[in-house]
């Protein structure tokens, strides 16, 4: 679930910014290119597994996991509010 929310993260920050809205991202620059918003996420994601799985203890490292998707999702849910949306084709 992590890794799909932060493909539409992606998705959605490299659909709408330059035009309205611009990267909150302390980490970025307001108008990151599309490879740095990529080479970002590649290496957080694998930081926060990385992480994630020095925990040995099993709840701890369930707990560590929701907490991560819950910031995630509510970064994509936001980003759908502010019209921050990303186009799809079939």
């Amino acid at each position: 679930m992590f890794a799909l929310g932060s493909t539409l993260d992606y998705m959605q920050s490299k659909n709408s910014l330059g035009e309205t809205h611009y990267e909150a991202n302390p980490f970025l620059p307001n108008h990151p290119s599309s490879d740095r918003l990529l080479l970002q996420k590649v290496v957080s994601t694998g930081f926060i597994y990385w992480s994630l799985d020095t925990i040995e203890y099993e709840p701890y490292r369930r707990r560590g996991l929701l907490i991560v998707n819950g910031i995630q999702w509510g970064v994509v849910v936001r980003n759908e509010y502010i019209g921050a949306t990303f186009k799809y084709n079939w």
